[in-house]
C-alpha cells in the first residue's frame, strides 16, 4: 500500500471517529519530517510513526510537540460501526508521544519523557519527569507548577492524578503574589 494512500486512510478514519466533536481527539493534524505507515493485512491494524520535529494540533486547538509519535489504528473498526451503535469506540487504539513531549493549551503546559493517549478509556498518561504548569491569565487563576513521575488525566472529567515516588515525591508550588511566564 502506498504511503499516500495510507495517509488518506488515516485522515478518513480520524474524521469518521464517533467521538464527540468537543473531544480534542476528534481531529488530529500532524506535521513531521519523516512519516512511515504500515498496514498489517492479517490483523487489519495500521501503525503510523512520525519522527523529527513532530508537531500536532488537536480539535480543541491544543498543541503537542515531541521527537516521535506512534499512532495505532484498527482499520476494521470503522467498517463495523453503525449509526445505531451505542458503544463509542474509536478506530484510534493508542497514541504514543516520545522524547521531549510538550503539551500546550491556553495558559497550561505539560512536559514529560513520554505520553500515551487511550481514546476509548478517555485517558492520557504522562511518564517520566512530568512537569505541569498553569500560568496566570486571569486574576482568578493561581499560577501552579507541579512535578511528579507519572500523571493520569481523565479527558472526560479533566481530573488529573499526579504520582510521585519515595525518592521523588509530588512537588507542587503555588504562586500567590506573582505571575509565572
Amino acid at each position: 500500500m502506498s504511503i499516500k494512500k495510507t495517509f488518506y486512510i488515516i485522515l478518513l478514519l480520524t474524521s469518521l471517529s464517533p467521538l464527540l466533536a468537543s473531544n480534542p481527539l476528534s481531529k488530529i493534524t500532524i506535521k513531521s519530517q519523516i512519516a512511515t505507515c504500515y498496514k498489517n493485512d492479517k490483523t487489519n491494524k495500521i501503525e503510523c510513526t512520525y519522527e523529527k520535529k513532530v508537531a500536532v494540533t488537536l480539535a480543541d486547538k491544543s498543541s503537542i510537540t515531541a521527537d516521535r509519535l506512534e499512532i495505532f489504528l484498527d482499520a476494521a473498526l470503522s467498517k463495523k460501526q453503525t449509526t445505531t451503535s451505542t458503544q463509542k469506540k474509536s478506530p484510534v487504539e493508542k497514541i504514543t508521544f516520545s522524547n521531549n513531549v510538550r503539551v500546550t493549551k491556553n495558559e497550561r503546559t505539560a512536559t514529560a519523557d513520554r505520553m500515551q493517549i487511550f481514546p476509548d478509556k478517555q485517558e492520557c498518561h504522562l511518564y517520566g519527569n512530568v512537569v505541569i504548569c498553569q500560568r496566570q491569565k486571569k486574576k482568578s487563576q493561581v499560577p501552579i507548577i507541579t512535578k511528579g513521575d507519572h500523571a493520569i488525566l481523565n479527558l472526560k472529567t479533566q481530573r488529573i492524578t499526579i504520582v510521585g515516588s519515595d525518592d521523588a515525591p509530588v512537588n507542587t508550588t503555588l504562586f500567590f503574589s506573582k505571575r509565572i511566564v
